[in-house]
């Protein structure tokens, strides 16, 4: 009996190490798709400035650099909706929901490896640091950090706050659900300009004014 038992155990432990296992391959691939996001749009921007900078060879070369520009912006747009397709079985509305039916064992495994540290908290096993767009969350925890690092000048670390996986989960789905507006623009221009070739496209300036992405809205 106990031997059945102890192969149940087992065999648990393999299956959680299994679900944990592919959990970090979907944010491993995401991390990827956003990595490569980042990138061309850095180059976007700079080859932006390079009219000005290098006026003479993009004279020479421009159709080297309209090109470029082109494929580097369809390849932008299209990496950057696929992290936020619903449609997909792997995106980051979907990685969300995955670790939060995935929390408690999160949570155990992050006490089985950090538990011997100073001033663990078994309870709110996860440290967060907070983006800056996450504050709002969490006031009395930024308003104590702060306060305290006043007193050794302006210079500013980043909010840390100890949290369940849930709890973190939570936290994402606002983030992201904060961002729907921006994510609707985005996956509209990849299906009727670059992924598709509705009517529209054909008028791709007047799509532009209707569904405006600054860089600094396509950063976020």
């Amino acid at each position: 009996m106990n031997h059945e038992s102890d192969h149940t155990v087992d065999a648990a432990k393999k299956e959680l190490n299994a679900d944990l296992l592919e959990l970090f391959e979907r944010c491993s691939y995401l991390y990827n798709e956003a990595f490569y996001a980042n990138t061309e749009l850095a180059i976007l921007r700079e080859l932006s400035k390079a009219s000005s900078g290098y006026e003479n060879e993009v004279i020479c070369a421009g159709c080297f650099f309209s090109f470029t520009q082109l494929a580097l912006t369809e390849s932008c747009f299209m990496n950057c909706a696929r992290l936020f397709d619903a449609k997909s079985d792997i995106s980051i509305g979907n990685l969300i929901e995955e670790v939060s039916s995935h929390s408690a064992e999160i949570d155990a495994l992050a006490i089985s490896i950090f538990s011997d540290r100073p001033n663990f908290d078994r309870l709110n096993p996860i440290v967060h640091p907070l983006a800056e767009d996450e504050e709002r969350f969490y006031p009395k925890e930024v308003e104590s950090q702060r306060s305290y690092e006043k007193l050794f000048g302006d210079h500013y670390e980043m909010v840390t706050v100890c949290i369940t996986t849930h709890d973190l989960s939570n936290l994402w789905k606002k983030r992201l659900n904060g961002l729907s507006k921006l994510t609707d623009m985005l996956r509209d221009q990849r299906n009727k300009v670059f992924a598709h070739s509705d009517t529209e496209a054909l008028n791709y300036d007047e799509l532009v004014r209707r569904l405006p992405l600054t860089f600094s809205e396509i950063q976020n």
